[in-house]
């Protein structure tokens, strides 16, 4: 493929932009006037603005007169005028950059089937500007998904198109690629990034940065892929529900990625796997901070209920991290009780409030809030784990509180669930006060009398009851966001809340 040459000055152009629309899944259509604004952001969001920049809202079939308005005009606004736009020369527009440099790609072909020269010469420039741009450190992520996926776009331009190569240093986006995918996943294969759906989706960028790679080491890539695949196969498979879903740890979507799975077989646990998780001795898993364990009965088993538990404490890095330590899911013979409200970039300000602690089944101490998750990872942790006859016992701490070490017990005994809450300060300058939360699903209805709780599935059965054994305070109850399988529609779940003076809490969990 040759560049080809620069269209002529830029003017605007006698075309009519009535028919252009940009649509979006979770938004009305936007209409664009002339001459565009490259800097909208009608509705608040980083999701529709990732979508806009992206280039990806236009159809395939397009016409050709009005593509090339659009192309002529992204250029002129980003590449010729160089107008301020944070979502092409920051660190945010670094995915979109991405998805545009294969639209761009797509749009050149078009033209040349075309022979219309002056706009492939527009999108030569436009792929050669996103080239040296990706490659800025201010627009890298390092230790994250994205900056692998501007290695691997980087990577695969160079191989695929010879014709931009001379914006390209291939050995040194290689070498931070490589770095990257080191901070990402542990020697194990496990995500550092605090979300069973970035271990799903991580997967496929690590496999395909491996092939990319310039300085191939056919044995080392080799098993580092088969330690890849067995590791996520196996976490898939413990945070997947019978039902098909994900348990909502951290940054989770609970829909699997169908695509992903399809495309990688080597990671989707087969019937007779998922069959098996839950009966003894596949039972228990933990690592990096998160922990399932998922009961299954069979013959011989003196428990009535089986149960599926997710727990997590970790803090392994920036990325994709939630106020979440000591948060739990429990799923009782197919009712999904306790949960986590979910996760979805779509509404900035409520987002923030879901990935907040009081959006988690955690403890909160008054006027003290987390430390900012930016700060260096440290003191969050699964301290010990281990599997009993007809249970489990898991014990967790952080220190993300000021002045605060904060830790939780979770101990399972056959058909009831024990929660030790304890707190230690360090300050004893203000009086104490925590608050024990506990989101339910929205199916859960509660029946709030004195110390207990009883928790009904769809307004009717008895699936819980929970009671306090030891701990001065009041239950409360209120309303907080919840998001479902579609990521772009908040609902509504309840939070149940403990409020106690007391340094300890014990709280008995019978199902």
């Amino acid at each position: 493929m040759q560049i080809a040459p620069a269209a002529s000055p830029l003017s605007c152009a006698d075309i009519s932009m009535d028919p252009i629309q940009v649509q979006h899944a979770a938004f009305p259509a936007v209409a664009l006037s002339d001459p565009i604004d490259w800097a909208i952001n009608p509705y608040n969001s980083p999701a529709w603005l990732h979508h806009f920049m992206s280039l990806r809202w236009i159809p395939a079939n397009f016409d050709a007169d009005l593509l090339f308005h659009i192309v002529k005009s992204f250029h002129q606004f980003h590449c010729a005028r160089k107008s301020r736009n944070p979502y092409y020369t920051h660190l945010r527009g670094d995915h979109a950059a991405v998805i545009r440099i294969e639209q761009v790609l797509s749009f050149r072909k078009r033209f040349s089937e075309l022979d219309n020269i002056p706009a492939m010469g527009i999108c030569d420039r436009i792929i050669r500007a996103d080239a040296l741009n990706l490659q800025r450190a201010e627009m890298y992520r390092n230790g994250h998904n994205h900056g692998l996926m501007v290695d691997i776009a980087l990577l695969t331009l160079w191989n695929n198109h010879p014709a931009y190569r001379g914006s390209i240093d291939p050995v040194a986006v290689a070498a931070r690629g490589q770095a990257t995918l080191d901070e990402m996943f542990t020697s194990g294969g496990i995500t550092r990034e605090h979300s069973i759906s970035y271990q799903e989706h991580n997967y496929p960028l690590a496999i395909q940065f491996l092939d990319l790679h310039p300085q191939h080491d056919e044995a080392r890539i080799k098993n580092r892929k088969s330690t890849l695949a067995k590791n996520t196969r196996k976490i898939l498979a413990f945070a997947l529900r019978d039902c098909g879903e994900y348990l909502a740890v951290g940054d989770t979507l609970r829909a699997p990625n169908k695509n992903i799975r399809a495309s990688h077989p080597e990671i989707a646990a087969n019937q007779n796997e998922l069959a098996n998780l839950g009966l003894k001795g596949h039972r228990l898993y933990s690592d990096t901070g998160l922990f399932f364990y998922k009961r299954r009965k069979s013959d011989g088993d003196n428990f009535q209920k089986n149960i599926h538990l997710s727990a997590t404490c970790g803090w392994n890095s920036v990325n994709h991290k939630q106020d979440d330590e000591l948060s739990f899911c429990l799923e009782i013979d197919g009712d999904l009780v306790f949960d986590d409200p979910g996760y979805t970039v779509n509404v900035m300000s409520r987002d923030r409030n879901i990935r907040k602690a009081s959006a988690h089944s955690t403890v909160e101490i008054t006027e003290k809030p987390f430390c900012d998750v930016g700060a260096t990872p440290r003191g969050s942790r699964i301290d010990e784990w281990f599997e009993t006859t007809n249970g489990f016992v898991v014990g967790m701490s952080h220190d993300r509180v000021a002045d605060h070490a904060i830790s939780r017990e979770i101990s399972l005994y056959s058909d009831y669930l024990t929660i030790r809450d304890k707190i230690h300060r360090s300050d004893f300058s203000n009086s104490l006060l925590a608050f024990h939360n506990f989101v339910l699903h929205p199916d859960i209805s509660v029946e709030i009398s004195d110390l207990k709780v009883k928790l009904h599935a769809r307004g009717s059965a008895l699936v819980a009851e929970i009671d306090v054994i030891e701990g001065n305070g009041c239950w409360s109850s209120e309303n907080l966001d919840y998001i479902g399988l579609d990521k772009y529609v908040y609902l509504s779940t309840t939070k149940l809340v403990f409020k106690s003076p007391q340094e300890f809490c014990e709280f008995k969990i019978e199902f």
